[in-house]
């Protein structure tokens, strides 16, 4: 007699180890959206896009920047006050925001092979997009800061692949920690 249970399990086993056990979602976002900020340091705007993530399990959350007008940092950290102008200048101002991860410029390779059916096609040049893959604690809420590298870009445009669907919101500047520009 056949045994159809062995083959249900043998479907679902393979099924298991062939397909991503995440929702990778690829989105574009413009300077009009409510994720779009800008944050003053002396007299110069730096240009963000800010997003957050509850986890709701124990996971390795992933995200990386596929395209943009404006050369990416990309910081991942438990959900907190911030300034952006200070997190681009200042180390010591990095460093005080605990759990935080970083990452300015990623190879192509490296963020097309960390998910499935993307391709870079570049953040201002190619060589500029940004990748993080950052473990999370479950019912930890996460911000994803996407920071012009410079006040020089126009940071009007943002496409992104991240392992979760991520919430776009707005976000108010803190008040300057620190002056310094490490």
């Amino acid at each position: 007699m056949f045994n159809y249970k062995k083959l249900l399990t043998a479907i679902l086993l393979n099924i298991l180890t062939v397909a991503p056990l995440f929702a990778q979602t690829i989105s574009t976002v413009t300077s009009s959206d409510v994720m779009y900020n800008t944050s003053n340091l002396a007299t110069e705007d730096y240009e963000y896009y800010t997003f957050e993530y509850t986890a709701d399990e124990d996971t390795t959350f992933k995200f990386a920047t596929l395209a943009s007008t404006a050369d990416t940092y990309l910081y991942i950290f438990p959900k907190t006050s911030f300034d952006a102008a200070q997190m681009r200048e200042s180390s010591t101002y990095r460093n005080s925001i605990t759990g935080l991860q970083f990452n300015d410029d990623t190879p192509k390779n490296t963020i097309e092979s960390a998910f499935s059916n993307v391709t870079v096609t570049g953040c201002y040049i190619t060589r500029y997009c940004s990748y993080l893959s950052y473990n999370m604690t479950a019912g930890t809420t996460y911000t994803i800061l996407v920071l012009e590298y410079s006040i020089n870009y126009d940071f009007n445009s943002l496409t992104y692949v991240s392992s979760n669907a991520v919430i776009g919101t707005s976000h108010e500047t803190s008040p300057l920690l620190n002056s310094d520009t490490n």
